[in-house]
């Protein structure tokens, strides 16, 4: 059999959404998932042909043809699928599945989604409050528009539309005024009603004026006038006046230097008299042209006053103020910051000189940039003065350029001294490279380093970096003893190599750990196998072994900062109380701990107690948790009776190390004679320490790492 001779094609697509057979324009849009497409034939159809309607490649039905007039028709329903293009052809065939020609393409894009609302506001909410919805301005902006889409509004509460232009609508009639709108986009689908914009439109200027009577000054304690043209010293005199009748609800007196609105005067309703206390810059021989107007609650004015001229004439100091340094004096870096450099010290310490003794009433004033910092204390016997700022930090850095100048009791200001520049930030003065740290045991993703730091004291940093996406090795923690006690007793007592030596016969050998949450032996003693009470949320293999608060419980913590490990969600720092919600059977360890002392890259935490410190850091990415002890010692400069004194790092140090080693938050762990990170020497057979404490103390908790290879 041969193929079909007849050809089809298509004539018209049509829609119905409105209820009548409306033509899609070729390559247009339609929200109609069940438009009706017409054709014709050349000529009848053999025995077994039939016309076929294809999207692309894909058939969508058969259409009905009517034999007498040759044509054909097929009401398919389309997927509604927002933006869905359609390409419709049309192809006869036989009961052989031969085709004949295909017609040409019919594209049309079905769009089922209503577009937005629009969204009205004011263009100007004039007047003496920009929230109030009282302005003189009847311009309504009309926003979320459609490219193309034909947008109605109403202003009668939808009783009558009208067709809006480009992007606002004017409304007109003083009083309480309401708009409304909708648009249509180009496949025929309504927006929503936009949410009533109601405001009150006020545009009639107040009946009352004001005047200015007089102004005074006051430099000496004594109030004194001043004639209109007059000069003078002081930056904050006193305009007085007048109002001509008694003030509207909404209605105030506004005063102004020429056209610039210095502020609102104090009325005496029962005298209607006003006052303004001017704040005026301290520009030598500036003349002002005070003027006087009364206005309503849209912002409309009454004639303003004449004007009361008045001229400031003062003379600045001329003392110059000079920047010699600025001191470091926190973290591992100190001593002087360069022009132009950096600086992780918050508070640095800033010192300088001026020209000549400063007079009674003049100090020095240090800024950054037109930010006001502070006053420095001058000696005025050497001409030298220091000045100690605490300055906002970031992680990335924050740029600072500091300058300096002399100013009297006035305000008044003389030169300005050189800019010194310098960014601070909080990343520290000190990083590791990982690259050179040494794998512990053979492991994958487990590094262990040692590190002795000689500044700002000498320190022994001990490190392992666990990173989490390394598959089968996690973080586990120290288990709940039995029988356990929630708040009462929760672990067993055991030096942190206790703990992974006793692990090496169970299926889940520790490679190595740190000591971990705070806690209290009960009954108090420091012994191997003592029940102690941890604090704060601590969770290990999915089990819990302290809660957050336990009610009359020993601990009495209100809020603990935590670390946590999610099955889902991966790392977190929270600080964890009662009323926090945690989804306990995602949660695979928690330790709670003092405080953090790495938050988002800044440095947190106490600069002054060294000692003995245990942290545990993350990285921004969650990828690696960083277990850190750092080491104390005896100060041999200081005498041991009746206690010795140590030399050690302080709660900011920890947040710094942490953040050295490439964490971004940080959290401070137990710490003192707790302190201790040991590991297990499978060549050896036995567990050894990573550190170096003064003494070994048995704990409440350590925190171990696990690795069990997948399967």
């Amino acid at each position: 059999m041969a193929a079909p001779t007849s050809t089809a094609w298509i004539t018209e697509l049509l829609s119905d959404s409105t209820g009548l057979l409306v033509p899609i324009p070729a390559g247009g849009r339609s929200n109609d998932a069940t438009p009706v497409l017409q054709g014709s034939l050349s000529g009848s159809l053999l025995a077994g042909e039939r016309v076929q309607v294809f999207n692309g490649t894909a058939l969508i039905g058969t259409a009905t043809v009517d034999p007498v007039t040759n044509t054909w028709s097929l009401s398919p329903t389309l997927p509604a699928t927002p933006g869905k293009l359609y390409r419709f052809t049309v192809v006869v065939v036989n009961g052989l599945g031969q085709r004949g020609a295909v017609s040409a393409a019919r594209s049309v894009t079905l769009d089922t989604t209503a577009p937005i609302a629009p969204k009205l506001t004011l263009f100007q909410d004039t007047g003496v409050s920009s929230t109030d919805r009282i302005t003189a301005n009847g311009r309504v902006t009309v926003t979320g528009l459609e490219a193309g889409a034909p947008w109605q509004y109403s202003n009668d509460g939808g009783l009558s539309w009208l067709s809006g232009t480009g992007n606002y609508v004017i409304v007109s009639g003083d009083g309480a005024r309401s708009v409304i709108a909708r648009q249509t986009d180009g496949a025929g689908n309504s927006s929503a009603l936009a949410a009533p914009l109601a405001f009150s439109l006020d545009t009639l200027a107040p009946a009352a004026l004001a005047s200015i009577s007089g102004i005074e000054a006051d430099l000496s304690g004594t109030p004194i006038p001043l004639a209109p043209g007059a000069r003078t010293a002081d930056t904050t005199p006193l305009l007085r006046g007048r109002v001509s009748l008694p003030l509207a609800p909404g209605e105030q007196v506004q005063v102004l230097n020429g056209a610039t609105v210095l502020g609102t005067a104090s009325l005496d309703p029962l005298t209607n008299l006003w006052s303004f206390p001017a704040t005026l810059p301290a520009s030598p021989g500036t003349t002002y042209a005070f003027k006087a107007r009364v206005i309503d609650a849209a912002g409309n004015g009454s004639t303003p006053s004449a004007a009361y001229n008045l001229t400031v004439d003062t003379v600045a100091p001329t003392t110059v103020a000079t920047i010699v340094d600025v001191t470091d004096n926190q973290g591992y870096v100190t001593g002087s910051v360069p022009l132009g450099g950096s600086t992780d010290d918050d508070t640095p310490t800033l010192t300088g000189t001026v020209s000549a003794a400063p007079g009674a009433s003049e100090v020095v004033r240090v800024y950054n940039g037109a930010t006001l910092l502070g006053s420095a204390a001058v000696n005025r016997t050497t001409l030298a003065w220091s000045y100690t700022p605490s300055l906002p930090a970031s992680a990335t850095g924050s740029p600072y350029s500091l300058t300096a100048r002399v100013e009297d009791g006035a305000g008044l200001q003389g030169p300005s001294s050189a800019p010194r520049p310098f960014t601070l930030k909080t990343s520290g003065d000190w990083s590791y490279d990982w690259s050179t740290a040494t794998p512990l045991g053979t492991t994958p993703g487990l590094l262990r380093t040692r590190v002795t730091l000689n500044s700002p004291r000498p320190l022994s940093v001990s490190a392992l970096r666990v990173d989490l996406s390394t598959p089968g090795l996690r973080l586990t923690g120290s288990g709940p003893m039995s029988p356990w006690v929630d708040g009462v007793q929760e672990t067993l007592s055991l030096t942190t190599r206790q703990t992974i030596q006793a692990s090496q016969t169970t299926s889940t050998p520790w490679l190595g750990g740190i000591n971990g949450a705070v806690f209290s032996l009960l009954p108090g003693n420091d012994y191997r196998s003592v029940p102690t009470n941890l604090m704060g949320l601590v969770v290990s293999d999915s089990k819990l072994v302290s809660s957050p608060v336990v009610p009359g419980g020993p601990n009495g913590v209100t809020g603990s900062p935590t670390f946590w490990l999610d099955s889902i969600t991966g790392a977190h720092f929270q600080t964890v109380t009662s009323q926090t919600v945690l989804d306990p059977s995602t949660i695979t360890m928690a330790v709670s701990g003092f405080g953090l002392v790495l938050q988002n890259g800044l440095v947190r935490g106490d600069r002054v107690i060294q000692n003995a410190r245990t942290g545990l850091g993350m990285s921004s990415d969650g990828r690696y948790v960083v277990l850190m002890t750092v080491d104390r010692q005896i100060d041999p400069t200081k005498p041991l009776l009746p206690s010795p004194t140590y030399i050690g790092a302080t709660d900011w140090d920890v947040g710094q190390l942490l953040q050295g080693f490439g964490a971004s938050h940080g959290l401070n762990l137990d710490g003192g004679g707790s302190t201790q990170m040991a590991w297990w020497n499978s060549a050896s057979q036995q567990t050894e320490l990573l550190n170096s404490p003064l003494a070994e103390r048995s704990v409440g908790h350590s925190i171990g790492v696990v690795y069990q290879p997948p399967i």
